[in-house]
């Protein structure tokens, strides 16, 4: 695991499909045809997690549910290759979604582009709060 995401800290991979699958307005019939399957019962069977989606298949699970690409290949990799994600992203790059990349646009602003330094444990915290306000 990365050390910024903590696998308990976080929902499996198939209740934020679930999540997602519920609010969208495409039926299940719809968004498994948008993934090139004929069988709707193998949504059902992303969302109790008794079958994993295929990594191939995950940016057009996200198309069809309209959530960000990058954020359910994170969480499937999260849940189904964790060693891989950690490598990938220590190595190679380290994916953000839309909305990461607007709050770091909105902080480089904030900062003049200063690239801004956290040096104390109340900074970490301070962010931590402000983190939370973001996600209820």
């Amino acid at each position: 695991m990365t050390q910024s995401v903590k696998k308990s800290e976080t929902r499996p991979f198939y209740e934020i499909i679930a999540r997602y699958i519920d609010s969208s307005t495409k039926t299940q019939r719809e968004i498994c045809a948008e993934m090139g399957y004929t069988k709707p019962n193998l949504i059902t069977m992303f969302k109790q997690g008794a079958t994993k989606v295929p990594i191939e298949k995950v940016p057009l699970l996200a198309k069809a549910v309209g959530a960000d690409t990058v954020f359910f290949l994170r969480a499937a990799m999260r849940d189904y290759m964790p060693q891989v994600l950690e490598t990938i992203e220590q190595y190679l790059a380290f994916p953000i979604t839309e909305n990461e990349k607007q709050i770091i646009r909105t902080l480089r602003e904030w900062t003049d582009n200063l690239d801004p330094k956290m040096f104390k444990e109340e900074q970490k915290e301070a962010l931590k709060k402000f983190a939370e306000t973001l996600i209820k």
